[in-house]
């Protein structure tokens, strides 16, 4: 039951996250004869919240963050573990929990390490030996 309770809370979040409204929130619900996700199976409930979390933009936005953040901390040879990473990106947006970062947000924390990592990259082949 603890499950159940569980997936119903991720559905709730998942609904609010994406801003679907209780039309929209309704007729997902049709897709399997109900009307309250309470009437839902724990397996039921499991499918419904991944299919939404797979429409999610910000999975993808998350995981293109995590991914120029790892090749950032690699050139300044720091670490690149994934709790790292997620805590410079929490402290870059001012303390918001990872997962609640807008996808906004995301994109412009992508294209700021973007850039840095660029310019990192730039000045140590310019301070590079030139091969005669």
């Amino acid at each position: 039951m603890d499950d159940k309770k569980h997936l119903i809370k991720r559905w709730h979040s998942l609904l609010n996250s994406l801003g679907i409204d209780s039309a929209t929130k309704s007729i997902l619900l049709s897709q399997y004869g109900v009307t309250s996700s309470t009437e839902l199976s724990a397996e039921q409930l499991k499918e419904l919240c991944d299919s939404l979390q797979k429409d999610d933009p910000r999975d993808a936005a998350r995981k293109r963050l995590l991914r120029i953040l790892k090749d950032w901390a690699h050139l300044k040879g720091t670490r690149e573990d994934t709790d790292y990473l997620k805590g410079i990106a929490e402290r870059a947006t001012g303390g918001t929990s990872f997962n609640k970062i807008t996808l906004a947000r995301l994109n412009s924390l992508y294209n700021a390490f973007l850039i840095q990592t660029k310019d990192m990259r730039t000045a140590r082949n310019m301070s590079a030996p030139q091969a005669k």
